[in-house]
């Protein structure tokens, strides 16, 4: 592939949009710095400037974003802040909300009460199924052997098993 200046009719692609929501929590914020990016690569374009050419324009906006954020090497801490809270207001605009016009009771719990109690039934009913491992279970067959045969004959007793080396 050939590296190209920006195209008139670049869109924000969804990988881009996707990436966002994973890294920062918001599909928007792309939206917030397309503006200045294709100011930016515009200029570039006109100048005729090779450092304005890129493979893959939607990672080239995902490496914008990048860099512009915290800890990176154009982070501006205002306008950082301000483009991801106008991008999570646009997201928060756009959610549905919607109010159940039937009023509960509260003896009556929400269904979700009783999904996460389920959930956390069989998760405790998977912990006591699975057995916990101990040290003695790692301790080599040969050198378990030993000790439970001499345990049976009477010859060591269990506070001889303690191994002191474990509670240094």
């Amino acid at each position: 592939m050939e590296k190209t200046f920006i195209p008139d009719n670049f869109k924000i692609e969804e990988s881009v949009r996707l990436f966002t929501e994973v890294r920062w929590g918001t599909l928007h914020l792309p939206d917030q710095f397309i503006g200045d990016f294709k100011t930016h690569f515009e200029g570039k374009k006109e100048d005729g400037d090779v450092k304005g050419k890129h493979i893959n324009w939607n990672r080239a906006l995902i490496n914008w974003i990048y860099w512009s954020s915290p800890g990176q090497r154009l982070y501006n801490v205002r306008l950082w802040e301000h483009r991801l809270a106008e991008a999570k207001k646009f997201d928060y605009a756009i959610k549905p909300h919607f109010v159940s016009p039937i009023k509960t009771t509260p003896s009556v719990k929400p269904r979700s009460f009783d999904d996460t109690r389920e959930r956390l039934r069989a998760m405790v009913n998977a912990e006591k199924k699975e057995p916990r491992k101990r040290e003695v279970d790692f301790m080599p067959d040969e050198i378990a052997e030993v000790q439970r045969q001499a345990l049976i004959s009477k010859e060591i007793s269990f506070s001889d098993l303690e191994d002191k080396e474990l509670f240094r």
